[in-house]
């Protein structure tokens, strides 16, 4: 099972949703989601972070999405095994980033992943972000899955 869409909220207010369907228990998928030194052999966008994960730690967040790695400073919010991101304002635009792991079943899990992007800015408009992190965002999840999958079937 796998969605994704983009979600008009507002003129200047796009969400990104994205969910897929990984066969790998909950621990597991948050092992993976959060093993950000091995993040850069499977991810092809996001590319880890770099301080201490903890609710309100000053990380760096560190993407590729075609034109080499970018690093950006966020504040973490994190629920610890359930969930991590950031919500930050870059030249304009509010950015509110969301991983989720969610059991479905003792050997299952279903990964969201969620962006909101608000507001005005010169360098770029809210609906343009929204599809152009869809693809990345999609990309992603499906590596996870491949990740998660992988990681799972050898340890069990």
């Amino acid at each position: 099972m796998e969605k994704f869409k983009t979600i008009r909220i507002a003129a200047d207010h796009h969400q990104v949703h994205s969910e897929i369907m990984i066969a790998a228990p909950k621990a597991a998928v948050w092992r993976v989601v959060t093993d950000f030194a091995a993040m850069p052999l499977w991810s092809p966008s996001f590319k880890g972070i770099t301080g201490e994960v903890k609710d309100g730690a000053r990380v760096t967040t560190h993407f590729d999405i075609g034109e080499g790695v970018e690093d950006y400073t966020a504040t973490m919010r994190v629920i610890e095994g359930e969930q991590y991101g950031w919500s930050e304002d870059y030249d304009g635009i509010q950015d509110n980033h969301i991983y989720c792991v969610e059991a479905a079943g003792e050997a299952h899990t279903k990964f969201t992943q969620t962006d909101a992007f608000k507001g005005t800015a010169d360098w770029a408009n809210t609906a343009d972000l929204a599809a152009f992190y869809l693809d990345q965002y999609v990309a992603f999840n499906r590596a996870l899955k491949a990740e998660c999958e992988r990681r799972y079937a050898t340890a069990v």
